[in-house]
């Protein structure tokens, strides 16, 4: 046999053996999962060339657990600011502003008047936990002039406070 015939068997035989999709720029298949054995050539000559199948890959390491995100921050706890201040005179406007709720919740609020009366609404917190109120008394309102109550409530949330309304002067 010619020797150029023989070393092209050799060379076909290694090519056959090789994985070709690392080649190609496919992603490359681990050593136990190829379908094609790994080709060892122990010599130079077609009569002593050996075939050897490679042992198998040791099992792969596993992986990493995925990340976590921690838990998200307790409530600081809810809070109510009035603005401009906590009493004033009947005609008067309030801003009323809560924090510390929880995001995007459904709020209820009691507004109890002087002679005890009480008349709720709902808010809605933001996404940051904030929600905003005003409240305005009319000079004509009756019984308008002392203590009116807020309660604001979620749940196990829940924060009241009050406003003072005194005669106008």
């Amino acid at each position: 046999m010619h020797p150029g015939l023989v070393a092209t068997a050799i060379l076909a035989m290694v090519l056959i053996g090789c994985d070709v999709n690392a080649a190609v720029g496919a992603p490359a298949v681990a050593p136990a999962a190829s379908a094609a054995p790994s080709v060892r050539v122990t010599s130079g000559t077609a009569a002593s060339a050996a075939a050897t199948t490679a042992p198998p890959a040791a099992p792969e390491a596993p992986t990493a657990a995925a990340t976590t995100h921690p838990p998200a921050r307790p409530l600081a706890g809810a809070k109510v600011s009035i603005l401009p201040a906590s009493t004033g005179p009947l005609g008067s406007m309030w801003l009323l502003q809560l924090t510390g709720f929880p995001a995007g919740s459904r709020i209820t609020e009691t507004i109890t008047n002087p002679a005890g009366v009480p008349k709720s609404a709902f808010v809605n917190a933001g996404a940051d936990g904030s929600a905003s109120v005003t409240f305005q008394t009319a000079v004509t309102d009756q019984p308008g002039v002392g203590r009116y109550t807020f309660r604001f409530d979620v749940g196990t949330v829940s924060v009241t406070t009050t406003i003072d309304v005194t005669r106008p002067q």
